[in-house]
């Protein structure tokens, strides 16, 4: 293990420890509104129900064990933590700063932000998919937390990019929004198609249309974005081998 592998563990338990901070200070309005006040103070036909937002709980518990398994004797020096760590600090930092400009209604600056983290971490889940291998237990303490993460954020950078929208004066139908969503699922089919480890990615994508649709108005067209991941899980599975490897598991 080098110097650089013990920055890098320790500031992955960093960023893990801030997003739960931020995110506390962000649903309670600590410091400046509450998100969940903020979301729905704008028109938005594909704000999910409020209990979506409890799979958030649920990320930065698995951030955590990710952060926890990676500082583990032995683990560090690991090349799965060097392929993916920066990444991940990368996206834990992006993610205080997209709570913190939400909270202060400064939308566009936040919108940016989440598409960064979005960005972040796919880079950070590939990488992870591509050093983790066959090493199944790689695959439930690094990609899973990952995937999870990502698929959530998928999501979330659709419905801020409607919540945006309307911040800014740009009015948005209700269809519009909902093929904005339903483009989401489609990309998230494409993704599908090519990674493996994808169950925890398809959990949060899952949840977060569920609960869309759940809100009300734009349930018909949701249900649509629903069955297009959907049809996408039925053709990775569709052989014993990649039933295995959704999971992580060879």
């Amino acid at each position: 293990m080098t110097r650089w592998d013990g920055l890098r563990a320790g500031g992955v338990i960093v960023v893990a420890v801030a997003q739960v901070v931020a995110g506390g200070v962000g649903g309670t309005g600590v410091w400046g509104e509450p998100v969940g006040e903020v979301a729905r103070s704008e028109p938005n036909p594909i704000l999910p129900a409020s209990g979506a937002f409890a799979i958030w709980s649920l990320v930065y518990l698995a951030v955590a064990a990710y952060a926890v398994w990676q500082v583990l004797p032995g683990q560090p020096g690991r090349p799965v933590h060097r392929a993916c760590g920066w990444w991940v600090i990368g996206a834990g930092i992006a993610n205080v700063g997209w709570i913190l400009s939400f909270v202060q209604r400064r939308f566009v600056v936040a919108q940016a932000v989440i598409l960064v983290l979005l960005v972040l971490l796919l880079i950070a889940w590939w990488r992870a998919e591509r050093a983790a291998g066959r090493r199944t237990a790689d695959r439930w303490w690094v990609s899973g937390p990952l995937a999870l993460y990502t698929g959530w954020v998928t999501a979330a950078a659709a419905v801020g990019a409607v919540t945006t929208a309307s911040a800014t004066g740009v009015e948005v139908s209700a269809g519009t929004a909902v093929g904005a969503l339903v483009a989401v699922a489609v990309v998230s089919a494409a993704v599908v198609l090519w990674w493996w480890g994808l169950a925890g990615f398809l959990a949060s994508l899952w949840w977060a249309l569920s609960w869309t649709a759940a809100a009300g108005d734009a349930a018909p067209p949701i249900a649509v974005g629903v069955a297009v991941t959907v049809v996408a899980a039925v053709r990775v599975l569709h052989s014993p081998r990649r039933i295995a490897v959704l999971f992580g598991h060879y």
